[in-house]
């Protein structure tokens, strides 16, 4: 069993595969902390071969590219990816990758699975991020809240699990309605400021990129929104492991973090890799065989979805 890892851009071949990406501004991964000899998986009953690959650079064309021919040119069961910039578009391309050659990609600062991809993910999931912040809203007895997104891919799905969360829950909920923000051609913030404004409840769930996150909040400190009284839960968007954090965070900023982002890059590209290597096991032990996946992003997905994860 192949698979593929990598840092500053790394991937390798095998059970999973890994790739991080350019570090931000002279800062790199080296290219050894990808690497790992077949030995470090001794304890599965296959034969784990990682292979790193290092990517340069991982503009979205340059990464379509070059993991693309990485797949047709190796045997590959699998992709672990990991990058330094933590950019939601990096997650979007993989995920388009996935579901194009049904190949599992194993996202360690996670990303959500559209229709038809095998792209996992280590860090927690919208939905789960959820669970956790209407735990602490009933904690708190905070019942009155506000649902606040962007156009950012997923916002609809975040919108229904708020109302799948509400409408199940014997718990009181106060639900002040969707502000749907479209950032476009407001560069003062002015129409952006008034719309916050116009947002009756305290407490806001904010869903959005990290980049927009920085014009929100910025306006809403400007509008006055982000001091005592005023409580922000934002989804979607890992604030952990980074020098660079938006400017203008309120008083009253919650986020839900995974503790693996305090793992160093070596220890999360090789839990990656053990987990498709645990999946190949398991699916070779139930059902005899390990599937040869596309590996051509240009031809149609023709694998069973069904037949090439075991779950």
């Amino acid at each position: 069993m192949q698979v593929c890892t990598s840092p500053a851009a790394r991937c390798c071949a095998g059970p999973a595969v890994r790739t991080a990406s350019r570090a931000p501004r002279g800062a790199s991964y080296g290219p050894e902390s990808a690497r790992f000899a077949p030995a470090a998986f001794r304890g599965f009953s296959l034969e784990v071969n990682p292979v790193a690959v290092l990517l340069n650079d991982t503009n979205p064309r340059s990464l379509i590219v070059r993991l693309c021919d990485v797949l047709s040119s190796l045997r590959i069961h699998g992709v672990v990816f990991e990058d330094d910039t933590r950019s939601e578009a990096v997650a979007q391309i993989l995920d388009f990758i996935s579901a194009q050659t049904s190949v599992p990609i194993i996202g360690i600062n996670g990303g959500s699975a559209i229709k038809g991809s095998t792209f996992l993910q280590l860090g927690s999931s919208t939905e789960q991020q959820l669970q956790v912040i209407f735990e602490v809203l009933e904690e708190y007895d905070w019942t009155a809240f506000a649902v606040v997104t962007t156009l950012f891919p997923g916002y609809e799905d975040f919108v229904d699990y708020v109302e799948v969360l509400t409408d199940s829950s014997f718990i009181g909920w106060e639900h002040r309605g969707v502000l749907t923000l479209n950032l476009t051609d407001d560069p003062e913030g002015s129409r952006l400021k008034r719309q916050l404004r116009e947002v009756s409840a305290q407490i806001r769930l904010l869903y959005c990129s990290r980049e927009e996150a920085e014009a929100i909040f910025r306006a809403a400190r400007e509008a006055g929104l982000t001091g005592p009284g005023y409580i922000w839960f934002m989804v979607g968007t890992n604030l952990g492991g980074t020098e660079h954090l938006p400017e203008h965070l309120p008083v009253g900023l919650f986020t839900v973090l995974s503790a693996g982002w305090r793992d160093d890059l070596h220890h999360r590209v090789h839990n990656g890799v053990a987990i498709v290597a645990k999946g190949a096991e398991a699916l070779f032990r139930d059902y005899g065989f390990i599937p040869e996946f596309n590996n051509d992003c240009r031809a149609p997905n023709v694998t069973q979805i069904n037949d090439n994860l075991h779950r």
